[in-house]
């Protein structure tokens, strides 16, 4: 390798670093900014338990309505959901669209076949041949 790409190549890499040393020193200070901004954070709005019970009493929630609110929760999570998809799978609205997309998917499903027949029948290819052919489909 010649003498002046040794040296351009050198001055490359020195450059690189430095740029790579100015670039950390930034994501430096702002992670300290940002570890101030959260220890500030942290410090002005953190809510102690006396607060929440102070709410809790000014808007009249007691802890038996706390109780009576995780209970809801779970049984909606637990047997809610179930329920109303059971419910949505049985009304007239979906199995009407249910029908629909079904009639709409064996439309083009029929015409796609006919179109594969058109094109083997006009290669000279009879229905026997075709590679799509089912001797055991019901006629």
């Amino acid at each position: 390798m010649p003498k002046g790409i040794f040296w351009r190549k050198r001055a490359m890499v020195k450059e690189r670093k430095k740029a790579w040393e100015e670039e950390r020193v930034g994501l430096m200070r702002e992670r300290e900014q940002l570890i101030a901004d959260v220890n500030h954070y942290k410090t002005t709005v953190s809510v102690s338990t006396n607060d929440v019970e102070t709410l809790y009493a000014e808007l009249g929630i007691v802890q038996d309505d706390n109780q009576k609110l995780a209970s809801e929760l779970h049984w909606w999570l637990s047997q809610g959901f179930r329920r109303f998809l059971a419910a949505f799978t049985q009304s007239p609205d979906f199995k009407s669209s249910l029908e629909k997309t079904y009639q709409a998917y064996w439309n083009v499903r029929c015409q796609a076949g006919l179109e594969d027949e058109s094109a083997f029948s006009s290669q000279g290819l009879e229905r026997k041949k075709t590679p799509h052919y089912n001797s055991k489909a019901k006629k």
